[in-house]
């Protein structure tokens, strides 16, 4: 079948002309969007300070918002998408459950100035690493969530080299090397999301290291295994299903994957968001003393991810906590960065309402899964009334996508503490026209 091969043919041969307009709106969308996340880790993840602390600063590469400070590469490759996956407002993949932006944009910025790109050069380069990543990750979904792996991490290496090996200018046979390597390199067990998600974003940021490890050592002329995507004890043997591995080149060339991209509006697990957004628009003209009781109805997937924090103690449980996220979305009407800090987390009316939660797997729901990822919310109060909703869209998705301007004001949120505001709008006025003004060196001087 010769998979790695054909990724990357498609990769190495792929020019900034024959990408749609509208697809590279969207990957500079995708710019803008990941580096308000990535800006949002430094300021509002607990552990950055200690990573940064933990790599010396002692190279020539630039890690987001530490201001002229050099790491080494690997060592900023894993620091900023790291910071970008941080607080659970990176973009994802509509079908999945991938963060494939997490890894490709930081990827593209570290090496697109290290390397001197052009716009045009980095913005191809995002293209190709969401493709192929996003074509990797959607065919191994989900079995490769049930066998026990992390999409996001399993699958980020081959996106990182991916998008590395477009940045250097890799040939067809190295940019093959890069993507075999980043395959031998696979790693992402699922129970960090279960017993330390604040640790999820570690396991996303070395998988991007990884990644670009791979393509260095490509680019030296290091090869490796050809048939790790459809080998007996390759890629998809072991992670997901080998009968699926041909999916990944379906229709290469003719689509454009990116576009399935979703934006997140809160910053919690994406599975969390449509009993938020279902609640709010139940509960919006009700107090939390008339709610007996809340039901959410989930697919299996969401329920094994979200359930099991009733009382969470950190930022990192609370995210990944639908009773919490619930509660907060009936309580506040909203969930946002402010939500995840002590105060919220031991708030008496917030950990009481979210004992009202009863989440179990709705058969309709699981039924749409993965292509729909819903949910069913019914909201019963002390009146006797029931209000219900069924969610199978969200704000952001592919097909509700978010406007400029309301990624612009996510954008402004996410970076007020890294940026003055003066700073962020050049950024956005640079973003917005990335292929028509030559302010790279002002762009990496203000996000590095």
């Amino acid at each position: 079948m010769e998979i790695t091969k054909t990724l990357a043919a498609y990769g190495a041969s792929l020019r900034f002309e024959q990408i749609p307009p509208e697809i590279v709106r969207v990957a500079e969308e995708r710019i803008l969007d990941n580096l308000g996340a990535a800006f949002a880790g430094v300021s509002y993840w607990p552990y950055a300070t200690a990573l940064l602390k933990a790599l010396p600063a002692d190279g020539d590469a630039g890690v987001f918002a530490q201001r002229g400070k050099r790491n080494a590469c690997l060592d900023a490759a894993f620091l900023n998408s790291t910071l970008t996956h941080a607080v659970e407002l990176d973009d994802g993949h509509k079908n999945a459950g991938c963060h494939a932006g997490a890894v490709v944009v930081p990827t593209a910025l570290l090496l697109g100035r290290m390397e001197e790109r052009s716009a045009e050069d980095i913005l191809t380069a995002i293209v190709v690493g969401y493709e192929i990543e996003y074509r990797i990750a959607a065919a191994a979904s989900p079995l490769l969530i049930d066998r026990g792996f992390h999409p996001s991490t399993a699958c980020a290496a081959f996106g990182a080299a991916a998008t590395a090996a477009k940045i250097k200018g890799l040939d067809e046979e190295a940019f093959a090397a890069a993507l075999a390597l980043a395959g031998a390199f696979t790693s992402g067990l699922k129970q960090m999301s279960k017993s330390a998600p604040m640790a999820k974003a570690i396991a996303v940021g070395n998988a991007a290291s990884n990644g670009v490890r791979a393509a260095l050592l490509a680019a030296q002329g290091v090869t490796g295994p050809m048939d790790i995507m459809e080998g007996p004890f390759g890629f998809f043997s072991l992670l997901s299903d080998g009968e699926r591995a041909p999916q990944t080149t379906t229709y290469l060339g003719s689509t454009w994957l990116i576009a399935d991209t979703y934006v997140k509006l809160y910053p919690t697990c994406r599975h969390t968001h449509p009993a938020i957004e279902g609640l709010i628009e139940l509960t919006k003209d009700i107090s939390p003393e008339e709610i007996q009781e809340i039901d959410v109805g989930m697919y299996r997937v969401a329920h094994d991810a979200t359930a099991k924090f009733f009382m969470p103690h950190n930022a990192g449980e609370a995210k990944f906590s639908t009773p919490f996220c619930s509660a907060l979305a009936v309580s506040e009407g909203s969930v946002g960065l402010g939500h995840m800090d002590g105060a919220w987390l031991t708030s008496p009316k917030l950990l009481a309402l979210a004992q009202k939660v009863r989440m179990t797997v709705d058969p309709t729901v699981e039924s749409l899964f993965p292509k729909v990822r819903g949910a069913r919310v019914k909201v019963k109060l002390v009146s006797g009334e029931v209000r219900e909703k069924q969610v199978n869209e969200l704000k952001g998705s592919p097909t509700m996508p978010a406007s400029w301007e309301e990624l612009v004001l996510k954008f402004g949120a996410n970076s007020r503490d890294c940026l003055s505001g003066e700073m962020a709008d050049r950024i956005v006025g640079i973003i917005d026209s990335f292929t028509t003004k030559d302010q790279l060196q002002q762009l990496w001087a203000l996000i590095f």
